[in-house]
């Protein structure tokens, strides 16, 4: 089922500092069009993460069109081929996902990219794309007001991208100390269907032992079952003098 908020998206799709818009990129044959794919997801990563629609016209009166598929170009989007291109081009790599979204009353479906944000260092291009063009290999990559991925340049974009580090450091540290005064785990508890199991099985072997004639010396069993009886009493008074 898709996720309510991708629906809204892609139905009334518009680019913004979250949301990027690309055609078909050629089914990711040339490497000019997946250095342009790892530009967005770059962009968007430094910007606390987004999404990435694909397969999509330029927009017509404010709208954007749903643009056929050639061939081969729908299949090429794959959670493994994002990987790739990730791992190729972005550094440090991220984990993206992709899944398939369709428009209401249509049954086109399209990729969307899901780029993840809140990273501790700022993500860069680990290299270029062919013949100079962007990305250019080592720079930063941020978005802009209107759905443009630029390089950062100014102090105030460098401004803004620290302060999202910083708070995705802080948030970390609290997430952290919120798991040690509150564990979200499966605390372990006590098997009470092993000690009635343990002491039922005590208590048999007991009555074996009991059925032994009182003047007959006692079978190398008993003395071993008293050893361990009287190691485990030991062993409850420690705890019980820890608690």
């Amino acid at each position: 089922m898709t996720d309510p908020r991708i629906q809204a998206l892609v139905d009334n799709l518009q680019e913004n500092l979250d949301v990027e818009v690309k055609n078909w990129l050629n089914g990711l044959r040339g490497n000019g069009d997946k250095a342009k794919l790892a530009k967005e997801i770059i962009a968007l990563a430094n910007g606390g993460g987004g999404r990435i629609f694909i397969g999509f016209e330029d927009k017509k009166d404010n709208f954007f069109l749903e643009a056929e598929p050639k061939e081969g170009e729908l299949e090429a989007f794959t959670q493994d081929a994002i990987a790739e291109i990730v791992q190729r081009y972005v550094s440090p790599p991220c984990q993206c996902r992709v899944e398939m979204v369709s428009r209401k009353g249509s049954e086109n479906q399209h990729p969307v990219i899901i780029v993840p944000g809140k990273h501790r260092t700022p993500l860069f291009a680990k290299k270029g794309g062919p013949q100079n063009e962007s990305p250019a290999a080592g720079k930063v990559y941020i978005r802009r007001p209107g759905g443009y991925s630029e390089e950062a340049r100014t102090q105030d974009d460098w401004e803004k991208l620290i302060d999202r580090l910083v708070k995705a450091r802080q948030e970390d540290m609290l997430d952290s100390i919120r798991e040690i005064l509150n564990p979200s785990s499966e605390v372990l508890v006590k098997d009470e269907g092993l000690d009635i199991w343990h002491d039922k099985n005590i208590e048999v072997w007991q009555q074996k032992v009991n059925e032994f004639p009182k003047d007959a010396p006692p079978p190398p069993q008993k003395w071993i079952l008293d050893c361990y009886l009287f190691y485990q009493s030991l062993s409850s008074r420690r705890v019980d003098k820890a608690g």
